[in-house]
């Protein structure tokens, strides 16, 4: 208390001296020296502005040390009217006991150190498996897929989740595009380089191993407990490293909302379950633990800009099934990097609320669900559902008519969260209403692979983009990052690619379908009058239908013709001298400076009969 009191004194005779100096202090170009009474007048003021310093210190220093022997009003804990008050006494100048003070530079402990608990609470006892990551990312050039952009840095935060397997858990966009990655223990200062191991885009997770025996010495040997979906108003702490500082930080709120939602990696994916809470999630919270008693209930990974504390963190349902998605694999002999995504029956429905469609279908007041509309190429439902159908129960659980289904006691969720569950292959059943009956039907969910992907299928320093170049034509697949150069996409993006990826499971007639485009145009005389060709979906080669860029390199590989005819969405062609491209395409390259024809997979795939997995 007497380390307080002499700060504050201290504080206010700098602020003192200031004024009296600025007060006494004058120049020889300055107004003339005050006469005797303005001295008398400044002496008596620097008088009581001292006298007033003093007593105001002595208060303070009888208030912090006597309050506790003043009446005090019952209700409101303030001194009661009826004691006397500190500062209506007469005071005496405070007189500090010898020794108060340390010599000026001694180190002092810091105040209440002695009285800091030596048992930790549970949050702290997690606080060393917490981890900050530094991440160098080096994203693909997608016009000139051979090279990558400048790197840059950012940072993130993790969470050790299984020392036995050395493995670190965090999201996929605080790794995406890592050529070199680091992690630092919150007790340590010393950083160690990790590696990814997994990565799932659909649902923003990402696991890293990181390999030095020193990083796992002091580390707990219990792995996390991953607690159930949290309840409404359940208090939540964030922990993590977010920007505004190096070290550790720590937010609370409660749990706000339960829902699918979207995830903002995975721009175009499934909506999946997240967890809405209103603790503070700002930038470098991604990938820490959400923990709810000693238990963690979630992964922070995105907030709403331009909101105040309204962010969401991923539940333990998705995780869980990333993490067996992961285990399962390790077995396979080439074991995948990337997570294939949640299962679905991939069809489109509409709500039946309409009374005239309820009319024409013969459904009662009663009777709720939703209507099919449209079963693409790839449903696992094709051949089942048809096209009129109401889906009224799934596995027991009824649809309401606007596509919700029970969840906990008085809570409800949309029924896609039923397929999340559910493991690929895995029987469902569904009752519908068809032509004025019910009928029980079995269909399978599947993971169905989109037409225009988040991401490719390369991470790290592997992310080579797939490439393919025809006399200075440059063919890729698409993907959203190649729409997203576009910054705003969906609205300045070109508009048959936009299409193209938000209505993929319209156009859509197998698994392996990609959408093909030429990414650049190298101009010579075998591309003049190409150059507006750019961006442009392939639809046709040679009259056949092009499933990918890797069946587009076969076609190219096995022609005979003397010309090969390029058919584009929109009808144009572009026609190339088949004999001539290959010829002069080493010639083009040069000039603009291309190292190879096409990326390791599409040159593997030019001398060889077999096409890579698309």
């Amino acid at each position: 208390m007497k380390l307080t009191t002499r700060i504050v004194i201290n504080v206010n005779k700098r602020i003192c001296n200031r004024q009296i100096r600025f007060c006494t202090t004058s120049t020889p170009s300055g107004p003339p020296p005050p006469t005797g009474d303005e001295q008398e007048m400044l002496r008596r003021q620097m008088a009581m502005m001292m006298e007033q310093m003093h007593l105001e210190a002595s208060r303070q220093a009888q208030m912090q040390t006597d309050v506790g022997t003043q009446a005090m009003h019952p209700a409101t804990g303030i001194p009661s009217p009826s004691a006397p008050l500190p500062h209506m006494q007469p005071q005496q100048p405070h007189q500090f006991p010898p020794g108060a003070f340390p010599p000026f530079g001694q180190p002092q402990a810091p105040i209440g150190f002695e009285e800091a608990p030596k048992q930790m609470n549970k949050l702290q006892k997690m606080l060393p498996l917490m981890v900050k990551i530094y991440t160098i990312q080096s994203s693909p050039d997608w016009f000139q897929p051979w090279q990558h952009k400048v790197p840059n840095s950012t940072s993130g935060s993790g969470l050790i989740m299984d020392p036995a397997n050395r493995l670190v858990i965090t999201n996929a966009h605080v790794i995406i595009d890592g050529t070199f990655i680091e992690v630092r223990k919150h007790s340590s200062p010393t950083r160690y380089q990790a590696e990814v191991v997994y990565t799932g885009h659909c649902c923003d997770l990402a696991l890293l191993r990181v390999e030095s025996d020193e990083f796992w010495e002091d580390v707990p040997a219990e792995p996390v407990t991953f607690a159930d979906i949290p309840h409404l108003q359940d208090e939540v702490k964030v922990v993590g490293f977010p920007t505004g500082g190096d070290q550790i930080s720590i937010t609370s709120g409660v749990i706000s909302r339960i829902e699918l939602t979207a995830y903002s990696h995975a721009i175009l994916s499934q909506h999946l379950l997240s967890i809405q809470i209103d603790a503070a999630i700002n930038a470098g919270n991604s990938g820490g633990p959400a923990v709810v008693g000693d238990s963690v209930v979630g992964i922070a990974f995105q907030s709403l800009i331009g909101a105040e504390n309204i962010g969401w963190i991923i539940p333990t349902t998705v995780i869980k099934a990333f993490l067996d998605s992961y285990h399962s694999s390790r077995d396979k002999p080439n074991p995948p990097t990337i997570f294939d995504g949640f299962c679905t029956i991939n069809i489109i429905v509409q709500e039946a609320v309409n009374p005239g469609i309820r009319k024409y279908l013969k459904l009662n007041e009663k009777q709720t669900g939703v209507l099919v509309i449209k079963i693409p190429e790839t449903s696992n439902a094709k051949g089942i559902l048809e096209p009129l159908d109401v889906l009224m129960r799934i596995d027991g659980y009824q649809i309401a008519n606007d596509g919700t289904i029970p969840f906990r006691d008085h809570e409800r969720i949309a029924l896609d969260h039923l397929f999340h569950q559910m493991k690929s292959g895995d029987m469902t059943e569904i009752v519908v209403w068809r032509k004025g009956e019910e009928i029980t039907l079995q269909v399978p969910v599947y993971v169905t692979p989109m037409m225009v992907p988040n991401y490719t299928p390369y991470t790290g320093s592997t992310a080579q983009l797939s490439y393919f170049v025809l006399g200075g034509i440059v063919f890729v697949d698409l993907y959203m990052g190649y729409l997203m150069e576009w910054g705003d996409w969906y609205r300045v993006g070109p508009r048959q690619l936009v299409n193209r990826a938000t209505a993929d499971s319209i156009y859509q007639k197998n698994p392996d379908q990609r959408v093909v485009v030429p990414a650049s145009v190298l101009m010579s005389n075998l591309t003049k009058g190409y150059g507006d060709f750019l961006h442009a979906p392939v639809k046709k080669f040679n009259g056949e239908e092009v499933n990918n860029l890797y069946h587009f390199v076969e076609l190219w590989r096995n022609n005979t013709e003397e010309f090969v005819q390029i058919e584009f969405l929109d009808k144009r062609l572009m026609l190339l001298p088949y004999t001539e491209v290959n010829e002069k395409t080493p010639d083009i390259m040069k000039k603009y400076g291309v190292p190879a024809q096409g990326s390791p997979d599409v040159l593997e795939l030019l001398e060889g009969p077999d096409a890579p997995d698309a």
